[in-house]
């Protein structure tokens, strides 16, 4: 039988008004709740599935590129998905341009996306709304 007791891991970095503004913030339904998910370390990665025995989870291992699939390599430090951050930083952020895998996932996991410009103002876009469907994406 497979183990479903993962525990609870809530997020005590974040504060009350940051979740307001969480919950605030307009973004499809699937990128919030992958986003609650990660904060609360409760992601459906390969390695977090592995060390549960759910039988669906054959490998640890990333099924692009074969590395380990903890949290971050599956939002972001996979080099495939790395690609469509980066591509989207150069394409629509002013800064910065290039994308930093431990940057984005601490700015994720910490809701803090203020350090990030838009480029395009015409978009009508939050750069929540930039960063969640770059998450429901990939």
């Amino acid at each position: 039988m497979a183990n479903l007791n993962v525990g609870r891991h809530f997020c005590n970095q974040l504060t009350k008004q940051q979740w307001k503004s969480f919950y605030k913030n307009t973004m499809h339904y699937s990128a919030r709740n992958l986003w609650y998910r990660m904060i609360h370390k409760q992601s459906s990665n390969q390695l977090a599935m592995a060390q549960r025995n759910l039988k669906h989870a054959a490998s640890d291992r990333c099924t692009l590129c074969n590395e380990i699939e903890d949290a971050p390599h599956l939002l972001i430090k996979c080099l495939h998905k790395l690609d469509v951050w980066d591509s989207s930083f150069k394409e629509f952020l002013s800064y910065p341009k290039s994308a930093d895998p431990q940057q984005i996932y601490s700015s994720i996991m910490r809701f803090k996306l203020n350090q990030y410009y838009l480029y395009h103002h015409d978009l009508h876009i939050t750069i929540y709304d930039f960063f969640a469907t770059i998450m429901r994406t990939i």
